[in-house]
């Protein structure tokens, strides 16, 4: 139809399907862990006019269930279990618990009725604890097969972004690289990027080692737009205080409070973290409070006004992040679109490195519009 930007099967462009579940509480947040949690869970197709809707309960005994895997998987990334069997099995588990729950045979029926180009999970800001990109039905996991990222819904007005609409095509790269000096290979991860940089197809500008400290990237980032902000080093959760979460920088840790309220030219239109737990959240927290700082070094990106964030829900080896950052580079250099970067990295990472229980792939995690491109070439030919 010409008012819906021109789609139709004739032309061989069909309309970008869009869809969106989204997972609130309806309760208060103060509830203990030995209390159940009410949430509606809403799905909806991006540009039609009806949400389908369904109330779920999560009972202490579903709670306590999801909170035991995750706490095997935490352990594996920090080398206290053993055995890839357990955390295959476990993340297996994990993945269909979630489905189950918040989806289950009526959500599968919605996507069998609606079959997305790309998928995103609204989350409420005290359930970003949760491993969505776990989610697995009988098919395989959701995050391998349509582009897939996350949305928050969080209490705390926003910060203005930038204006896609307005921004040049030169992609602007600042990379904040091992600033501890202590991650070896380190090139190997960034060198896609410097192929890209020496091609012309971005800029890039580097603080690295001694070089990256608090006032040198105070410095940076408010002299200059970058599009892109790019974290290689160490990173840290604390999940009884995640405000006090952060990123290793050479003069000391770059805590939530710190990354909020950097001096941004303009706020990044993505900001990745190649760092362990860089996406990790606490349960029942909000995104940012004011003077407890955020949930979590990507709850600090998002409330400072990053349009996009990418990070690691788990720590993260050299090998898996490598994988995924060599990738994802080329991937949103050619395809111009995000949502497919970060499925076609995602993908190579699992391919190369599942076999091996290596959580990079499943771990990495994207807050975000992954329709991208395609839907906004709609809204303006409409």
């Amino acid at each position: 139809m010409a008012f819906l930007g021109g789609y139709r099967a004739q032309t061989g462009v069909t309309l970008p399907r869009v869809v969106t579940l989204s997972v609130s509480r309806t309760d208060a947040a103060s509830t203990t862990a030995h209390q159940a949690i009410r949430y509606s869970v809403r799905m909806h197709e991006e540009g039609t006019p009806i949400s389908w809707r369904r109330d779920v309960t999560l009972q202490p005994a579903t709670q306590l269930s999801l909170r035991a895997d995750l706490l095997v998987l935490d352990e594996w990334t920090q080398g206290r279990r053993s055995d890839p069997r357990e955390v295959t099995r476990t993340a297996h588990r994990l993945g269909r618990r979630l489905y189950d729950t918040f989806l289950g045979a009526a959500g599968s029926a919605f996507l069998a009725e609606h079959p997305p180009t790309a998928l995103m999970v609204d989350a409420d800001e005290t359930a970003l604890h949760l491993p969505w990109e776990l989610l697995f039905d009988k098919q395989g996991p959701l995050v391998l097969r349509w582009p897939f990222g996350r949305i928050v819904s969080t209490r705390t007005r926003p910060r203005p972004q930038r204006d896609p609409v307005q921004e040049d095509t030169t992609i602007a790269v600042l990379a904040v690289v091992d600033p501890s000096k202590d991650m070896r290979d380190i090139d190997e991860e960034l060198s896609a990027i410097r192929e890209l940089a020496q091609m012309g197809t971005l800029t890039l500008d580097v603080l690295q080692g001694d070089d990256a400290t608090h006032d040198a990237l105070a410095q940076k980032v408010s002299a200059t737009r970058f599009d892109v902000v790019h974290f290689s080093g160490h990173g840290g959760f604390a999940p009884a205080r995640p405000g006090e979460s952060g990123l290793v920088l050479a003069d000391g840790p770059l805590r939530t409070r710190s990354i909020v309220d950097l001096p941004w030219a303009a706020p990044p239109s993505l900001a990745i973290m190649s760092a362990c737990w860089s996406a990790r959240s606490a349960a029942g927290r909000r995104l940012s409070t004011a003077g407890s700082g955020s949930n979590g070094v990507a709850a600090a990106f998002l409330a400072g006004g990053a349009a996009g964030c990418l990070g690691f829900g788990w720590p993260v080896t050299v090998r898996g992040a490598s994988r995924f950052i060599q990738a994802f580079y080329p991937a949103i250099v050619e395809r111009q679109n995000v949502g497919l970067a970060v499925l076609e990295a995602r993908r190579r990472t699992v391919d190369d490195l599942w076999g091996l229980a290596d959580l990079a792939g499943f771990g990495a995690v994207f807050y975000g519009d992954v329709g991208t491109a395609e839907r906004r070439d709609a809204y303006t030919a409409a």
